[in-house]
């Protein structure tokens, strides 16, 4: 209990300085992390908590609505990338007609488990992580949630490197793309992406193999 009430009191600071301080893009960048680390520590015992999700609510309505990495882009027909706080507003998820959520690291929250069909995936964004031990099922699950007649969005935390990542290998596998080539298609619908090196590495290891699921 100690600990929740202190995790009370620092959302409500947060909510504060959120209200008084919502037209400063750097209070946004600090309030954006704050909110990451909070979730990374307390998603498996309060992802569900009312109070909690009534400040992420809050933490949407001041911040997210022209946030351009919280934004869903469409990548290929029926699939978009977006980062963890785009995905964890249901308004987003009901006007592109989400039915299909992949989430591309293991401390991040399926925030609405009953209403959507999750695959998550046990992976850090760090250039030694083996990426490519998840390309087949990432394929597959994106494949099938189409044929399905669903929607599918791939996301990590800021949807910069891994969801990226994994898009670029549908990307690669479903449209014949060399890795370059999808790599620029995705950067021209969303510019903020950056894969880390030992990822692109991967890909391009991957390409060579003939991209075998």
């Amino acid at each position: 209990m100690r600990g929740i009430s202190v995790l009370i009191i620092i959302s409500l600071l947060i909510v504060g300085c959120a209200v008084l301080l919502s037209r400063v893009r750097s209070i946004e960048s600090i309030l954006y992390h704050l909110f990451h680390h909070l979730d990374i520590i307390f998603n498996y015992r309060l992802s569900s908590n009312f109070f909690i999700n009534t400040i992420y609510k809050y933490y949407f309505q001041i911040f997210d609505r022209d946030s351009h990495r919280s934004e869903f882009q469409l990548v290929a027909p029926s699939l978009y990338i977006s980062n963890k706080f785009g995905c964890y507003n249901e308004n987003k998820l009901i006007k592109y007609n989400i039915t299909h959520i992949l989430i591309a690291g293991s401390l991040l929250t399926k925030r609405f488990p009953s209403r959507y069909r999750y695959h998550q995936l046990n992976l850090r964004d760090i250039p030694s992580e083996n990426i490519g031990q998840y390309f087949a099922e990432c394929v597959d699950f994106i494949e099938q949630a189409i044929e399905s007649k669903g929607t599918v969005v791939v996301h990590c935390s800021a949807g910069m490197s891994r969801s990226a990542a994994i898009v670029v290998a549908y990307m690669m596998h479903a449209k014949k793309l060399t890795f370059d080539q999808a790599y620029s298609k995705l950067k021209e619908v969303r510019p903020c992406v950056g894969i880390n090196d030992g990822f692109q590495k991967q890909l391009r290891a991957w390409q060579k193999e003939g991209m075998p699921l």
